[in-house]
């Protein structure tokens, strides 16, 4: 990266994405896995690499990223929770 041959890396979009990986593997539901991987990949990444092109990512601003995801996974989880409630009753 130094030299110019590669092109440079955000330390803040890196650590997202390794953290995005771990909390991917920690959701048990399929469904949710590729919702939130879509969401990450189509939505919340992009925003962060727009970012970076214009200002330097700050640790607030990796975490302000993690949180739309964390928040993403807490509400299908509340949806999933929601229909088996739904079901269950006569």
């Amino acid at each position: 990266m130094a030299s110019g041959v590669l092109p440079a890396a955000d330390k803040y979009i890196c650590s997202f994405q390794r953290w995005l990986l771990g909390h991917l593997a920690g959701i048990t539901n399929p469904e949710h896995v590729k919702t939130i991987r879509l969401f990450a990949t189509w939505r919340v990444l992009p925003a962060l690499r727009d970012r970076a092109e214009w200002s330097n990512i700050t640790p607030s601003i990796r975490r302000n990223a993690a949180d739309q995801i964390k928040y993403a996974t807490t509400f299908l989880t509340w949806l999933d929770r929601c229909g088996q409630r739904r079901r269950s009753r006569p």
